[in-house]
């Protein structure tokens, strides 16, 4: 089978974007994880809490995240936000992880206790309050995770444009050029 010079860039993108992915993604939450840890450490500095307890808690907490990024981008790349139907298809699916994460958030926080006597012990008014405050920020990291991924769909169309365009340049004096060296080749031809 003939491949085309698209086809093989196209491919060639892919192969980068899943590579992207496979590091970039945890590399960001992981960053975010660690900034946030020794923010929240630095605030309680005084008070005697484990470093190395509050950076874990800070990795287990964002480790979420690093989970739900790809699952946001594939249902970018699925249903783009451009059609009210996928609007209320991501709304549902952010409020769905939100919910998720800061109930992940909330049962860490419980089990580790990385703030030892400081730190909630029940589960459901923690919850309850942690929802309140925690939600509107969840729903804005979703946000964002979808205007990364609308953006890296958009530079990838971009790029195929491009190509395409490239391709239907070149194509004409591909043809033009073959024709010309048959037709001097066919005279070649007349002439002995």
């Amino acid at each position: 089978r003939h491949r085309s010079l698209h086809d093989v860039t196209r491919e060639a993108r892919s192969r980068h974007t899943v590579t992207m992915r496979r590091w970039w993604i945890p590399a960001f939450w992981t960053v975010f994880a660690l900034v946030s840890a020794l923010q929240s450490w630095l605030a309680v500095f005084t008070h005697g809490h484990s470093f190395p307890r509050i950076v874990l808690y800070h990795l287990l907490v964002w480790a979420a995240w690093a989970i739900f990024t790809p699952i946001v981008i594939r249902l970018v790349e699925r249903f783009p936000p451009r059609r009210s139907r996928n609007i209320l298809l991501h709304a549902l699916v952010a409020l769905v992880m939100s919910v998720t994460h800061v109930a992940y958030w909330v049962a860490l926080t419980v089990a580790m206790r990385p703030y030892d006597d400081m730190g909630p012990t029940d589960f459901s008014p923690a919850f309850m309050g942690a929802s309140i405050a925690r939600l509107p920020f969840e729903l804005i990291i979703y946000l964002a995770a979808v205007a990364v991924a609308h953006a890296m769909t958009l530079e990838r169309t971009l790029g195929v444009a491009r190509l395409h365009a490239l391709e239907l340049q070149i194509q004409p004096h591909f043809l033009f050029n073959t024709l010309n060296a048959i037709s001097s080749r066919v005279r070649a031809k007349q002439n002995e």
